[in-house]
């Protein structure tokens, strides 16, 4: 069955459509979820909250072709929301601080990944991981195309310096 068609028929309550949609895009939720959070009950919860976000308003989706771009959308808003609830006066850049020359220090990439923002790391998942475009990161982080280009860049040069 095609995707469009999959998205009707979930949008009309026919449970098992909803079921091939959630398999086909399941384990991109949950790596979105885990990369934005690094922490895995963070990200099952969050990952239940956006499948159920999908299902009350699958009903209301305008553009059924479009039904990645919603997902996605849904996936970002819920993400941010979560930051914004559990961390609200926190730094949204944190630095490494100190002058790091000890490659020993720097094996454990999770721990460099937590010292930048979640959206950040977000922005580096969807480039390097779901392999998006510098426009498709624009659409689907709200930002312009050189806005996107200049934090990637930025980013890159933190994380190279890093390490």
């Amino acid at each position: 069955m095609q995707e469009k068609d999959l998205v009707v028929a979930a949008a009309n309550g026919d449970k098992e459509a909803f079921m091939e949609l959630y398999k086909r895009y399941s384990k991109m939720v949950y790596y979105h979820c885990c990369v934005s959070t690094l922490d895995s009950e963070t990200a099952r919860d969050l990952f239940q909250e956006i499948w159920l976000k999908v299902y009350v308003g699958l009903r209301r989706i305008r553009k059924i072709e479009a039904f990645k771009n919603y997902l996605k959308t849904i996936i970002r808003n819920t993400i941010i929301d979560y930051f914004r609830k559990y961390f609200p006066h926190e730094e949204i850049k944190q630095e490494i601080s100190g002058n790091y020359r000890d490659p020993l220090l720097h094996l454990n990439v999770k721990e460099i990944l937590k010292s930048i923002s979640p959206q950040d790391r977000y922005l580096l998942f969807l480039r390097f991981y779901e392999d998006c475009t510098i426009k498709e990161i624009a659409f689907i982080l709200g930002l312009s195309e050189s806005a996107v280009k200049m934090r990637l860049h930025r980013l890159l040069k933190y994380l190279r310096n890093s390490l």
